[in-house]
């Protein structure tokens, strides 16, 4: 792996970026940091996706991430059919590297980190509804569905605003917008 790097936004980028459109949040920086990390997660999504691609896997999500030590970017992948291996991990990060390596707003010091997302991953992005299809899940809802804030079934994906689950009693759709946590559960087969 190349050098390590760190992506960097001064008080002026942040500024001259949003501050015409945020003028009043100027102040409250927590929100001005969450809009600007939330856009360059994205913007990295959309920039690793084709690479990962390449080699037959998924990227699953990425992450910034302040740990003592540094700061750490986060990078899961996962294969449609089997595992992710070690030698899938080695290839992606070689890969990312060299590209963010060009990116000229990443510079001084993180560390590349490229993982599975784990068996029991929290989803995040819409994205992952369609990656986890098949998969066992557990659902927490803000508001009872049926009388329960928890419910378990295999994931069977998004369609339109309602999340569908297959659940020992049938197949149930339930308002994306009412997720409050979506969590892949790991059952031995």
């Amino acid at each position: 792996m190349g050098p390590s790097h760190s992506f960097l936004y001064t008080q002026n980028n942040i500024l001259c970026r949003r501050g015409e459109q945020h003028k009043s949040f100027l102040s409250d920086r927590s929100y001005i940091r969450g809009v600007i990390m939330k856009e360059l997660m994205d913007r990295l999504y959309s920039l690793f996706r084709p690479v990962v691609e390449t080699y037959g896997l998924t990227l699953v999500d990425v992450e910034w991430a302040s740990e003592r030590g540094g700061v750490r970017l986060g990078v899961y992948i996962t294969r449609t059919v089997g595992g992710v291996s070690l030698d899938d991990c080695e290839t992606v990060a070689r890969a990312l590297d060299e590209l963010l390596e060009a990116t000229p707003e990443l510079s001084n010091s993180y560390t590349l980190e490229v993982a599975s997302p784990g068996l029991d991953r929290v989803l995040k992005r819409t994205e992952e509804y369609d990656i986890f299809r098949g998969h066992s899940v557990s659902i927490r809802v803000r508001a009872p569905y049926e009388g329960k804030y928890e419910l378990e079934g295999e994931l069977k994906g998004l369609v339109g605003d309602q999340l569908e689950l297959e659940t020992p009693s049938g197949t149930v759709s339930i308002p994306f917008s009412s997720i409050k946590k979506t969590k892949l559960l790991f059952k031995m087969k």
